[in-house]
């Protein structure tokens, strides 16, 4: 095997995520310690594929090489993890689903927790949340909307990173023809909120195409639980507005076809 070679931050990183620990707190394997569990448990799969003699300590010593030289490195998780237990979690990203109930949002919410207790990060879309302000048939009342229940995901976070290998990492993402998209755009401006996500805004070809033809045309979003369409007056402040502040889609239109006339 190859000799171990790693510069002296690169092994306070170690020491500080990766390593096995005991109850103080103090490393109980070193970095080599590391390297050889985690050739040894990817290579224990070959046993699955071949009956040659010593394959494992084969593929145990290439892995190894490859490791200690640097030119490849596997992903978090699989260095906190692989050897250490049966069902030690290798992979590292996963996109769970939000469905637009508390049992499913809450159910999503423990799933969160489980995933980044092992080191993974995870993705979530909103865009089957109703928007805020609209009818929550159970209660008679109007929903607080996705961003309240994106912040109950990011607290989440922020309390399972203490007992966590890592800081959990979070990709929040929604279409931007859900009605909550303005306040969801401009919701990091404040930097104290949402530290553990980065967001995206899904955009769809055909209203790519719509903007570029008609850069001036109106923000058409929908309400993903009546699928009723709405128009974002240009003059809304984020997340200070609701769903009975948008303009109803077929009243705009109607409206601009009466003036055009």
């Amino acid at each position: 095997m190859l000799p171990l070679s790693l510069t002296q931050n690169a092994v306070k990183v170690l020491e500080s995520r990766y390593l096995h620990k005991n109850e103080k707190g103090e490393c109980t394997e070193k970095p080599e310690d590391l390297f050889l569990r985690v050739a040894k448990a990817v290579a224990s799969v070959e046993t699955l594929y071949s009956k040659e003699e010593g394959i494992v300590e084969k593929y145990t010593e290439k892995f190894y090489d490859l490791m200690v030289s640097g030119r490849f490195l596997p992903n978090s998780p699989t260095l906190m993890n692989a050897g250490r237990n049966a069902d030690g979690m290798l992979s590292a990203c996963f996109v769970l689903p939000i469905e637009d109930s508390i049992d499913g949002i809450f159910g999503t919410v423990k799933n969160t927790a489980i995933i980044q207790k092992a080191g993974g990060g995870t993705g979530f879309s909103f865009d089957r949340l109703r928007p805020t302000g609209d009818y929550i048939k159970s209660s008679g009342g109007t929903t607080s909307g996705p961003i309240s229940f994106w912040k109950v995901l990011s607290e989440a976070t922020n309390a399972i990173q203490q007992g966590a290998f890592r800081r959990g990492a979070n990709m929040g993402m929604m279409s931007i023809t859900h009605p909550d998209i303005i306040t969801f755009i401009f919701a990091k401006q404040d930097l104290k909120a949402f530290t553990n996500f980065n967001i995206s805004v899904k955009i769809p070809d055909a209203w790519m195409q719509v903007y570029k033809e008609t850069p001036d045309s109106a923000h058409d979003v929908y309400n993903p639980r009546t699928k009723k369409g709405y128009v974002v007056p240009k003059q809304l402040i984020p997340g200070k507005y609701d769903i009975a502040k948008l303009i109803n889609l077929e009243d705009y239109y109607a409206c601009r076809k009466k003036t055009a006339r």
